[in-house]
């Protein structure tokens, strides 16, 4: 999970994670059971915390996939938070794309689940590119907008990782923004996905 966010139409606590882990990349169904850290090799499932309620569907025929990601709701007794390993609380969340040029260089730190902490910088905002997808039958090359891109390294296992901004300013630390794998096992420049989705 990346983080416990609240509904905008019920204002329930829900957990956001990417599409392609909690929804299989939108083949999945609402109510299906969501697990964290997510373990195939069980069965039944032992880690399920929560059922799966909206999700975004990754399209490989779309030039225009804007995001990747799902809400789920927690099963009752777990209370999801938002504390960072090694980082600490978040406090916001910014729209990096509506801020303009002004983010480029802003420093920027996250903890993924393969490689730990990372700490890095905005290089780019509005980029395309193409994300390969192996949960996707063919392992098909999928078109992304809008999305930010920041010089961190990633690994399998590091989707849904938060992209914190460590600016000093109280009002504008630890705000959260999306993070996304761009290659499996490569550490290559990883793309940030806002939560400005019409899942949350």
């Amino acid at each position: 999970m990346t983080l416990a966010v609240r509904d905008n139409s019920t204002g329930n606590p829900t957990n956001l994670g990417c599409s392609h882990v909690l929804a299989r990349c939108g083949s999945g169904q609402p109510g299906d059971q969501v697990e964290s850290p997510a373990d195939p090799s069980s069965d039944p499932r032992l880690n399920v915390v929560g059922r799966l309620l909206r999700f975004t569907e990754i399209d490989p025929r779309s030039s225009d996939n804007e995001v990747d990601a799902a809400v789920a709701k927690p099963n009752d007794g777990v209370h999801p938070l938002n504390n960072i390993p090694g980082i600490g609380s978040v406090s916001g969340i910014r729209g990096l794309t509506l801020e303009g040029d002004s983010v480029v260089g802003l420093q920027v730190q996250k903890f993924g689940a393969a490689t730990g902490r990372q700490d890095g910088r905005i290089k780019n905002i509005h980029v395309s590119t193409s994300i390969v997808y192996r949960q996707l039958s063919g392992d098909p090359s999928v078109d992304f907008i809008e999305l930010v891109e920041y010089d961190g390294v990633s690994k399998e296992g590091d989707s849904g990782a938060a992209v914190l901004d460590t600016s000093p300013s109280p009002e504008r630390r630890r705000n959260a923004h999306r993070w996304q794998t761009r290659r499996n096992g490569e550490p290559v420049h990883s793309y940030s996905i806002l939560f400005s989705s019409p899942c949350t």
